[in-house]
């Protein structure tokens, strides 16, 4: 019978686990904009490739309005991109780390180290701490692409954003899908 007992609660921490597995997001996929900018506006696209290389980190991404409190913009993770338009200002923008660590319940060993995982993720998660991200003058009628990169993923990641060209953004974005939306 305490054999039973063992093998319910391993069947459970892994299917918990695998419940929470980490994922690309199921957003529209990334469609050149048809529409032209407006000449009052400035389009910002902001994207993060297919590498590989630290799957486990989103960013929750946040434009500074006016020194009010961040507005949120969305949660960019492997795959993904966000586009919006803006006034023509000096545009301000924010993230902060997001984890979803990728789940392998293999056994049940690897289950407890991934709802340890998933607890310590959703603790960093529920905790906002923005850092400077990126800063620049956003021109009337210009399109702005920005590509998500970041240093030292293995020890503590530091954001940053990298301007290309819309050819090289568009090329990149083929595979793309809308990024997560944050809470509200």
């Amino acid at each position: 019978m305490e054999h039973l007992k063992f093998l319910f609660i391993g069947f459970l921490m892994v299917l918990l686990a695998a419940s929470g597995c980490a994922s690309n997001p199921k957003g529209a996929s990334f469609e050149q904009a048809r529409d032209t900018v407006s000449p009052d506006k400035a389009r910002i696209t902001i994207y993060r490739d297919s590498d590989v290389y630290a799957a486990s980190f989103s960013w929750l991404v946040a434009q500074n309005v006016s020194q009010q409190s961040p507005k949120p913009l969305a949660v960019i993770s492997r795959n993904t991109y966000y586009r919006f338009d803006t006034v023509p200002t000096r545009v301000e923008l924010l993230a902060d780390l997001q984890q979803s660590p990728i789940y392998a319940p293999v056994s049940p060993l690897a289950a407890v180290a991934g709802v340890i995982s998933a607890a310590e993720a959703k603790t960093t998660n529920d905790k906002i701490d923005y850092v400077a991200l990126h800063d620049f003058e956003a021109k009337p009628g210009q399109e702005y692409y920005f590509k998500l990169e970041f240093k030292d993923a293995m020890l503590d990641p530091s954001p940053y954003l990298v301007q290309v060209t819309g050819k090289q953004a568009i090329n990149e974005l083929k595979k793309s899908k809308m990024a997560l939306l944050p809470k509200t």
